[in-house]
């Protein structure tokens, strides 16, 4: 017997090292003493809403090019969730129709060519370091794209922190997904299947915070149907979840398809039935509702790619005669001022042509300021006036500037809300790719701000990103919208301004405003101290930790979305009070508000 003792000590070493509890036992808490109150069964529901974020991105694009889980639905905790991302065993990876060939360590993942491709393309670099769980010497980070930062117990230190409501977009991108690998149970890179992976996803995760917080409806992550459920929700200090769609093909209706008006109508209810309330007509692609608005040489590539047809970019200008409602602006937006180095697009080619896809030629390159020709199409307004009556929530983001047109001009003959969930901003051009003179057929002017507001919408800008970019960027965006909202039906002591980050769109966030401390507190705006008083709520926040890695704003930016309270703060550093800051905490509010003005709207 006593021969066996050591074989026997072994193996219940290694049994307890493998039990999902001790795994569970390494997550990261909030580094805080946050605490979440229930809010008075009257009057208006306090908190921030983030209008846009994608925390199913993981199973997007193939299912393995965005790195990482929001939670591990084995029950095994952040060590499986956000492993490395060199090589992986847990899945077969396809390429078109051939499993690739493992090594001895596993499936290549971002370390394969196309990932490595993909990753500069991105702007992550040529090479990264894989380590995830439990170093994280290399991500999250702010400048991260390809892993992920919304793992649930930092998005419960967010919520914690002031957020109480978070708009959910299914998304995808049928082009990526075809370029990189697909998990051998995401054999497929069509919207609508990935879509709804990321709607069964989400609900999943509410049932697994349900589980650990004492049963069905009593989890912190409440996924929300209609306006009332959301002010219930926060109310009892939980967090809205609204689930909505980001997709370049809605309902499979590419440009050159066959959509019926009975089936769309169909589509929309089906979605409703799922529990799905905001939609976006148009993304990256032209489909069969809308034009795409332009911003970016990709997509140009990518519409052939993934449509079979060709975008026509004009001159702005010339759409002048076609705008009845919104006039012209002096966009100044070049397509291919933002064509990267030669040896990147040589690359890129040698990608396509290993996909067996030729790059359609681009003809283009004498147009200075670029629009898209294509705006809402006969079917397009079959789809709005639909969702009008279906009661949706329409996100306008990404529409063409002839199809924003007709919406709005539809919009406001029905009187009914919609929202800008992620823009960039006209007059204030400083949040996208590090270009300050940027103004697209993306970005949203005054006058078509005013429109929104006056509807009882919602125009929620980007917080900053790209190298340079910090809260210091942040405090003349939000100071624009503030002086814009407050004239609109609201009135002045109620304005509302919500967050957008975007999390999982393979887009950086804000990065670090004071990587050298000592030399950024010398200046005018000092660096965020810690432990901090979180504003809006009550607390005291320390450093986030996760693992072996210590987060701190001042050096790692906006890392993950655990990072939010902190972002928060740096604000009052950098010029702005907490009073000012009173409209962010106001924008759950306010996107209830024009929900519930949709359901009080009329059918056709």
């Amino acid at each position: 017997m006593a021969r066996r003792t050591p074989v026997v000590y072994c193996l219940i070493v290694l049994m307890t090292l493998l039990l999902p509890a001790q795994v569970g036992s390494q997550e990261p808490d909030c580094s805080c003493d946050g605490v979440v109150e229930q809010q008075p069964p009257w009057g208006p529901v306090r908190g921030i809403a983030d209008t846009h974020t994608h925390q199913f991105s993981n199973l997007a694009f193939g299912g393995a090019l965005l790195w990482g889980k929001p939670y591990d639905e084995r029950g095994r905790g952040i060590r499986a969730a956000l492993s490395g991302c060199d090589f992986t065993k847990e899945f077969a990876l396809w390429r078109g129709d051939h499993l690739t060939l493992p090594t001895r360590h596993g499936y290549p993942i971002h370390k394969s060519m196309t990932g490595r491709l993909i990753s500069l393309i991105m702007g992550e670099g040529w090479e990264h370091s894989a380590h995830g769980w439990r170093s994280f010497d290399a991500w999250p980070r702010w400048n991260t794209m390809l892993h992920q930062q919304m793992y649930y117990r930092w998005l419960e230190r967010a919520y914690k922190g002031g957020l109480r409501l978070m708009v959910m977009l299914a998304v995808n991108n049928e082009v990526i997904c075809k370029l990189h690998r697909q998990r051998y149970k995401f054999r497929f890179c069509d919207d609508m299947t990935t879509v709804d992976e990321q709607i069964r996803a989400a609900k999943n995760l509410e049932k697994f915070i349900d589980a650990k917080f004492g049963g069905k409806g009593k989890g912190w992550y409440r996924i929300v149907k209609t306006p009332h459920a959301a002010r219930r929700a926060i109310r009892k200090g939980q967090m809205a979840v609204v689930l909505g769609i980001e997709a370049d093909a809605l309902f499979g209706c590419k440009p050159n398809s066959t959509c019926e008006d009975e089936n769309i109508r169909i589509q929309l209810e089906r979605y409703y039935k799922m529990g799905v309330r905001h939609i976006f007509p148009v993304h990256l692609h032209d489909n069969l509702f809308s034009g795409a608005a332009l911003y970016y040489w990709l997509w140009l590539i990518a519409n052939r790619i993934a449509t079979g047809t060709d975008m026509n970019p004009v001159e702005c200008a010339s759409l002048e005669d076609s705008l009845e409602l919104l006039g012209m602006s002096d966009y100044n937006w070049n397509i291919f001022d933002d064509i990267k180095q030669e040896f990147v697009m040589d690359d890129f080619e040698d990608l396509l042509s290993e996909g067996g896809i030729s790059a359609p030629e681009i003809n283009w390159r004498d147009i200075d300021y670029h629009c898209n020709n294509k705006g809402l199409t006969d079917k397009g307004e079959v789809l709005i006036n639909a969702m009008m009556d279906q009661k949706m929530i329409i996100d306008v983001d990404h529409l063409s500037l002839l199809a924003l047109d007709k919406v709005l001009q539809i919009a406001l003959a029905r009187d009914y809300p919609v929202i800008s969930s992620h823009t960039f901003l006209f007059d204030r051009p400083l949040t996208e790719w590090g270009k300050y003179d940027m103004r697209s057929e993306a970005h949203r002017t005054k006058e078509q701000i005013e429109i929104i507001r006056d509807l009882g919408g919602i125009v929620a800008p980007l917080n900053p990103r790209k190298e340079g970019s910090s809260t210091q960027n942040y405090v003349e965006m939000y100071r624009y919208i503030k002086e814009i909202m407050q004239d609109g039906p609201y009135g002045s002591e109620y304005p509302g301004i919500a967050f957008a980050s975007d999390w999982g769109a393979l887009f950086e966030q804000t990065a670090p405003r004071c990587p050298d401390t000592e030399k950024c507190d010398a200046s005018d705006y000092p660096s965020l101290k810690y432990p901090f008083r979180a504003v809006g709520v009550r607390g005291v926040f320390h450093k986030q930790v996760t693992g072996d890695r210590e987060f701190d704003f001042n050096t790692d930016g906006l890392a993950h979305v655990g990072l939010l309270p902190d972002f928060v703060k740096d604000l009052t550093n950098v010029g702005l009070t907490e009073a000012d800051l009173e409209p962010l905490f106001n924008s759950a509010e306010v996107y209830i508000r024009m929900w519930e003005k949709i359901h009080r709207s009329r059918r056709r």
